[in-house]
């Protein structure tokens, strides 16, 4: 038996279907193949005066015209170059005989086509005359993705009627609001409709009048509305059917991109039917709106069963941030996304790059976020252990071995692996961010080069590494190049670092266009050992800011709190204390009861900002029989500078010491340096980079280790300052900070209504 190739079975097609437009002809002339390549992005173009956004076929709006002549057959290569859009294309009046494939109608004929990623139409003109194509994915054609199809009789053949010449002209309306924008409107409650065009134009030329101007400038920042209801929703991310918290029915929630400058309006209806919901931009400072920050019994009450609650901010520095639950430990069932910010047109950019692609990492528990919180505040405690599966966008691999098809099912398309499709040559910037409720993480793609240009917003000195080591809570930006060989397909793999691991390496596939889906014919890496913790901070003394770049942190701080990170019993439950101090949440919110001047609902001690460093053994298994809980809060003088150093020590497991990321709220901080052992404030201060330090709102703190950071108090408001692991979160491992209370104005009524605030509550 002879096998013949996928290519070759289409070269004898394509020669069949010629044969049988030649005997159709009858005329004895030779029908062409017409064979176009387009690459369809987005550009800037002024057709009416006005700038404005819209979407060519390699570089023109109107796209180029196809000429042919009956019966030939119009091959189209289609490159979709846009960044965050899908794309199909409608041959409008091409009656598609033979082949309905190719009509170009988006959840009709075809799945769309995906950003990065080519596709081929293919289709025969079998009657002359004037048609076009245009899009027919969203309201893309409005923004300028169309053209003309002109097809002429066969040489030989005359028209029913004479000319001496053939000229194009396509009409057309045209909108100065973004399709977007339109969109929005029309799906929105209330409906708004998309009004009337502001020019017409004859072959994408008009003339608007620009004196009589009232739309924003281009660059002028815009407000980007979004309706989001919160569900509990069956999904097999990994195979294994779990209840998850969905975000209009996907799990992650849906990304938003903004420019720097927008502000972004998110309505969240929570239709959960029995958990309270609060949801935190993790790397937004949220200047001038700190009640926007989405922090249960910090900065806000939380959104009950069936209520809807409006969060407003200001996105006002390009980077690469996230989103999540904050409110026990929904983080954990699914709730969370990404928030990708673009650079203002015109704006230089650092490093350069073709293609923008977002990659969410996290850890997945079969057990439910409920189980895992009461096996946390139980006695006996009960530890969660090591989750089940690795996720890359929502994507991974469980053995269903052993377990009914109801339960686990390995032919579940929600678990196949994610594909990311690339272009031979081309430089994508990956955008990673860590969503993991416990997992410290290392990212390779087999055989190719990372470049790190960004972390947490802030641009990095470039440099190359092979594996990436990316903790709970932080965002990179790396630059990959598909360099290698483009016939077959390579493994994006994740795998657990700093905790000996139990859960199976995380895989994608790196692919190479247009092999879909190819599984890589090698093993996947293994990544680096896992209690490597060297190399770990070697690492993260590598990320410095870029030149250029550097803010220089103030030479030296009013204030120094060291806190001691410790695991105590306190009342026969276990939990995790700074310097013997376990918080807990008051029932009112500390912005509102410090707005309102409920000096009362919190202990106005203030924490301890040492601990007795000199007879503290970090090694030794922990046993503070003097901890305690408290609602107390660090109250910091406005704009003062204050250093935090961050000590590690043994957990209450011999010889055990945790990798803890901690996230600061509201702010940035510089990152001044790292060590191992204890911290001694006359040696270590000398290690300090005051040079080119580079600015986080998450960082590690190693095994046994210590990590000094300095921030400015210049935010108002009320910030949480925490491990970003969530368990540890749940059992107090945080602080909470306090600046210029007394700038605070016009805190939303809507965040009201909880503890002591019930009575100030009025809808």
């Amino acid at each position: 038996m002879v096998l013949l190739s996928e290519s070759i079975i289409r070269v004898i097609l394509l020669l069949c279907l010629l044969g049988i437009i030649a005997l159709l002809n009858g005329s004895g002339v030779e029908a062409r193949i017409r064979w176009y390549k387009w690459e369809v992005k987005y550009e800037y173009r002024s057709p009416d005066c006005v700038k404005k956004r819209v979407i060519t076929i390699n570089g023109q709006t109107p796209g180029p015209t196809i000429r042919a002549q009956l019966n030939d057959t119009v091959i189209v290569e289609l490159t979709n170059s846009l960044l965050t859009e899908n794309v199909a294309i409608h041959w409008h009046g091409i009656r598609q005989i033979g082949t309905p494939w190719f009509n170009g109608t988006e959840g009709v004929t075809q799945f769309p086509i995906l950003p990065g990623t080519t596709f081929r139409y293919q289709f025969v003109v079998d009657r002359p005359g004037t048609y076009l194509y245009h899009a027919h994915s969203g309201m893309q054609r409005e923004a300028g993705l169309y053209g003309s199809i002109n097809v002429a009789l066969p040489d030989g053949q005359s028209e029913p009627f004479t000319c001496d010449y053939d000229r194009n002209i396509i009409l057309d309306d045209w909108y100065h609001k973004s399709t977007y924008e339109q969109a929005f409107g029309l799906s929105s409650i209330p409906f708004e409709w998309v009004g009337e065009p502001q020019s017409l134009l004859i072959h994408e030329r008009g003339k608007f009048n620009c004196s009589s101007l009232t739309i924003p400038a281009l660059d002028t920042a815009i407000e980007r509305h979004y309706t989001w209801e919160v569900t509990y929703q069956y999904k097999s991310l990994d195979c294994y059917k779990k209840l998850a918290i969905a975000i209009n029915g996907s799990t992650p929630g849906p990304t938003i991109s903004a420019v720097q400058g927008d502000t972004i309006v998110v309505d969240v209806i929570n239709n959960l039917l029995m958990e309270n919901v609060a949801i935190h931009w993790h790397g937004i400072r949220q200047r001038g709106t700190p009640w926007s920050d989405g922090t249960d019994g910090v900065t806000q009450c939380a959104i009950m069963p069936g209520e809807t609650y409006r969060y407003t901010f200001v996105v006002d520095r390009a980077g690469t941030y996230m989103y999540h639950s904050h409110y026990g430990m929904q983080r954990e069932a699914g709730l969370y996304g990404m928030i990708n910010v673009s650079l203002p047109v015109g704006d230089p950019k650092p490093f350069d790059y073709d293609l923008d692609r977002g990659i969410i990492l996290s850890d997945w528990y079969h057990r439910t976020a409920y189980e895992q919180s009461t096996s946390l505040s139980s006695i006996p405690y009960e530890w969660i252990g090591e989750p089940q599966s690795l996720l890359i966008n929502g994507r991974g691999n469980f053995s269903c071995s052993g377990l009914a098809p109801s339960v686990c099912n390995s032919t579940n398309p929600q678990c196949s692996p994610f594909t990311l499709t690339v272009i031979s040559g081309k430089t994508y910037r990956l955008r990673l961010a860590s969503l993991t409720s416990l997992s410290s993480l290392s990212f390779q793609i087999e055989d190719h080069e990372m470049t790190v240009v960004e972390a947490d917003g802030q641009y990095v000195e470039p440099f190359v590494t092979k594996n990436l080591f990316i903790y709970s809570g932080e965002t990179y930006s790396v630059l990959v190049t598909a360099n290698q060989d483009p016939s077959r397909n390579y493994w994006i793999s994740i795998n657990v670092v700093g905790r000996k691991p139990k859960t199976p390496n995380g895989l994608a596939i790196f692919n190479y266009n247009p092999d879909h889906f190819l599984i890589p014919p090698t093993n996947p890496p293994s990544g680096p050992i896992w209690n490597d913790t060297h190399l770990r901070i070697n690492q993260s003394l590598t990320i410095k800011a870029r030149q250029g770049f550097i803010v220089n942190p103030p030479k030296k701080p009013d204030r120094i709190i060291v806190l001691l990170n410790t695991q105590n019993k306190i009342n026969g439950y276990i939990r995790w204390s700074l310097n013997n101090v376990s918080h807990s949440f008051p029932t009112t919110p500390y912005l509102i009861a410090l707005k309102e001047n409920m000096t009362d609902i919190f202990d106005p001690t203030s924490p301890p900002e040492d601990y007795d460093s000199a007879n503290f053994d970090i090694y030794s298994v922990a046993n503070n029989t003097n901890a305690n809980s408290s609602t107390s809060i660090y109250r910091l003088q406005f704009n003062s500078t204050v250093d935090i150093i961050l000590q590690n020590a043994n957990t209450m497991r011999a010889n055990v010491s945790e990798t803890h990321p901690w996230h600061l709220h509201g702010h940035d901080f510089w990152v001044l340096g790292y060590g191992e052992g204890k911290f001694n404030l006359s040696r270590d201060t000398d290690k300090y980079n005051l040079v080119d330090p580079i600015m986080k709102n998450t960082v590690p703190l190693h095994p046994y280790g210590w990590t000094a950071l300095r921030f400015q108090a210049d935010n108002p408001g009320v910030w949480l300052f925490h491990c970003h692991i969530e368990a540890h979160l749940f059992l107090g491992m945080l602080v909470v900070f306090e600046s210029g209370m007394e700038r605070v104005e016009n805190i939303p009524k809507a965040n009201y209504g909880c503890g002591k605030t019930k009575d100030l509550f009025k809808p």
